[in-house]
């Protein structure tokens, strides 16, 4: 019969690491909790729409291509404020009114600007990388709600991508990747669906 003989040092190691990682989670939890309860009723979209943003994605340009999925019928722009930024935020009330591209991508701008609101929900739509990537996150941490990300940038922009996981990741959020230059569009409903209420429920 054997017997399997147990380290009192492993154990204990062992017994510490279960303990953090469960004062962790639960700090998470307490974390978005806060969050929760501190968040008013506005709901947001930060729009991308720096110079690179005025590239070529087939037949349109990914200015247009945007345009076009934020005009979906099946998005209340009664029931959502649109913010465009570029190397500053600007509060637009439809997407027809959408700047042509210029500039750099100050995000943290845009975050910083919208956090006085008390968020409920933000989606953030960008093709690259901010300026000012720790900015962004110390705002994304002092923010309201949660905030999901639609990435429509290069998908082997490895760098872009992982810092769209963090921000998404602090706040509990989710990030949906789509390279419009491959692509050539935003599929339909793509934008509707993020925004669907029932995906955001704290």
């Amino acid at each position: 019969m054997s017997r399997q003989l147990s380290n009192p040092i492993q154990q204990l190691i062992e017994a510490a690491s279960k303990q953090a990682a469960s004062k962790k989670t639960t700090a998470v939890l307490a974390r978005h909790q806060e969050r929760s309860k501190a968040q008013g009723t506005d709901r947001f979209v930060l729009a991308d729409v720096s110079s690179s943003m005025s590239e070529s994605a087939g037949a349109q340009t990914k200015i247009a291509l945007l345009r076009r999925a934020l005009s979906d019928p099946a998005i209340d722009w009664n029931a959502h404020r649109l913010v465009a930024f570029h190397s500053f935020p600007e509060e637009i009330a439809t997407p027809y009114e959408l700047p042509m591209p210029q500039g750099s991508t100050a995000l943290h701008r845009a975050l910083e600007m919208i956090e006085q609101e008390k968020p409920a929900y933000t989606l953030v739509i960008s093709d690259g990388q901010p300026d000012d990537k720790k900015a962004a996150l110390a705002a994304a941490d002092r923010m309201t709600g949660k905030i999901d990300v639609l990435y429509i940038g290069p998908d082997d922009d490895y760098d872009a991508i992982s810092f769209m996981y963090q921000l998404a990741g602090r706040t509990g959020g989710r990030v949906m990747v789509r390279d419009i230059v491959k692509e050539r569009q935003l599929p339909p409903g793509t934008v509707a669906g993020l925004l669907d209420t029932k995906n955001v429920t704290p």
